[in-house]
């Protein structure tokens, strides 16, 4: 890697979906973005068009994502790409199950998701952090080295995005939870090859006050 440029990833969550509504736990379950998220997503897309040249559009594959990254390659010129990397965390048999009930009725599991030395505990049928660890830190290495030098929209997940700035942040995607995002924010790490990569915006919703101000008069 040229240590004398640097690389901005701008990392977006997905719209809302209903499922993000209800307060359900669908990690690699396929569902479309509700109506709220269709017009985050063309929020996001306008706010990131804003912000200059963009070189490459890279998103997890499931629709809610693909969706927001096509919106977002439409305003910037750009023809997304996919990686099935950036799916968000496997649930597994407790895909679908309420947060609530994750916390109430499967406790073990759901302390196992912040507990430091939780890392290969998996969920039944699906997968556990040290594996989400293994497959982001990848793709992110990947999408660095082919863009270096650029800047790259990576459109995907909560967990996939939290996971991805605390292991730039801070190199231990263990941190997670200390970034954890909104549906269609924007955050932007900035890596130089002299310097350790900086977080220059965290879980920015900026672009989304209008609408969510529209929301509360709707209620």
């Amino acid at each position: 890697m040229n240590s004398n440029v640097k690389t901005e990833l701008i990392f977006v969550r997905h719209g809302t979906t209903n499922s993000n509504q209800n307060g359900l736990l669908h990690g690699r379950t396929d569902i479309p973005l509700g109506p709220l998220g269709e017009r985050e997503a063309t929020l996001a897309a306008r706010r990131i068009a804003g912000l200059g040249l963009v070189d490459q559009v890279v998103s997890s594959p499931l629709q809610r994502a693909l969706s927001t990254a096509r919106e977002i390659g439409s305003a910037v010129g750009i023809t997304p790409v996919t990686d099935p990397r950036l799916i968000e965390f496997n649930f597994g048999d407790l895909e679908g199950v309420s947060f609530d009930d994750l916390q109430d009725k499967h406790t073990d599991l759901y302390l196992s998701m912040i507990d430091p030395n939780g890392l290969d505990q998996s969920f039944p049928n699906g997968e556990s952090r040290s594996e989400l660890h293994f497959r982001v830190t990848d793709v992110l290495q990947n999408i660095v080295d082919q863009n270096n030098g650029g800047r790259t929209v990576v459109v995907a997940h909560l967990i996939v995005i939290a996971t991805a700035i605390a292991h730039l942040a801070t190199g231990d995607p263990n941190d997670a939870v200390r970034y954890l995002v909104s549906n269609a924010s924007i955050s932007r790490v900035v890596i130089d090859g002299n310097e350790a990569p900086e977080v220059v915006a965290l879980n920015d919703t900026e672009h989304l006050v209008q609408l969510q101000e529209s929301e509360e008069e709707e209620v």
